[in-house]
């Protein structure tokens, strides 16, 4: 890569339980083949860095993990001169670590543990990426995922719905989060200027009138179409003409659903609302220092 190149996009990666559990007197309470196959296809190529717990915890025949480069924070020298002799990098700090990282000119770096490397690059906002395995087990532990700040969000879920099952039965699924763009100085001046009465009277008048025709459509209407479809399809198949009654007993489903979208749609709505009330109500955070 050219001396100009952007540099390396930093990343998190792990498993953790529904509950946030990700370890247990430094292993994982749970076995999910399916989550390592994940984690070396995710990091393959890329630069790691890591506490030296994580990097105990890793069978010797993975010490280092094959086709990355292993760089472990330590402060024990005797530690950081035994993973030197097994081909890794000790540094004494997450700092000296990511330095390390982009010396190798990379297009990512992986932050892969454990639990207070986590919670450094969390609270520092040193990464943009977190990827993680979210496996629905009732394992208990002694070290817990980061919480991310309300700076990230969500950008991926695989599957979008409903989970993935391992060939030992687990239950898990994969999330992305990425932290939310900064606003440039454009962005930041429009979206602090206040908004006038008439932008403010027009944007309430159209959400007064979206849930009105939500509530119209989702309680009155499709509710009413679908009962007079199902009562004319029920009469078609009594007299003998099935197939029409069928079709039209087909037809009352697709309004059963949209009357049920048409629910949610303005409950989400609704729930938009009162956030952004929430918001607006909400002082101002001071920024932290340092």
């Amino acid at each position: 890569m050219s001396g100009d190149s952007a540099p390396a996009e930093i990343g998190m990666i792990w498993a953790q339980t529904h509950t946030g559990v990700i370890g247990d007197a430094g292993a994982m309470p749970w076995h999910l083949p399916e989550d390592l196959a994940h984690f070396k296809t995710t990091t393959r190529g890329a630069p790691v860095v890591m506490g030296r717990r994580t990097w105990e915890s890793f069978p010797e025949r993975y010490r280092p993990l094959p086709g990355r480069q292993n760089i472990v924070i330590t402060s024990d020298q005797h530690a950081a001169e035994q993973i030197r002799e097994r081909g890794g990098h000790p540094v004494a700090s997450l700092d000296e670590g990511l330095e390390l990282a982009a010396g190798f000119a990379p297009e990512r770096i992986w932050v892969i543990g454990g639990g207070q490397v986590y919670s450094e690059t969390v609270t520092r906002g040193i990464a943009d990426l977190a990827v993680i395995t979210v496996i629905q087990s009732s394992a208990s532990g002694d070290t817990s995922a980061p919480t991310l700040t309300a700076d990230w969000e969500l950008t991926r879920r695989d599957p979008a719905v409903g989970t993935h099952q391992g060939a030992n039965g687990l239950q898990y699924h994969f999330e992305t989060h990425r932290r939310k763009p900064e606003m440039t100085e454009t962005s930041r001046a429009t979206a602090t200027q206040p908004a006038g009465p008439n932008t403010s009277q027009a944007a309430s008048q159209a959400t007064s009138t979206n849930l009105t025709m939500l509530g119209l459509g989702g309680y009155l209407i499709l509710p009413f179409l679908a009962l007079f479809t199902v009562t004319l399809g029920f009469v078609l198949v009594l007299n003998d003409r099935i197939l029409p009654g069928l079709a039209f007993l087909f037809v009352a489903q697709l309004w059963v659903a949209g009357g049920l979208w048409a629910h949610l749609k303005r409950r989400r709505l609704l729930q938009e609302i009162k956030e952004a009330r929430g918001l607006a109500e909400r002082p101002e955070a001071p920024g932290a220092g340092g």
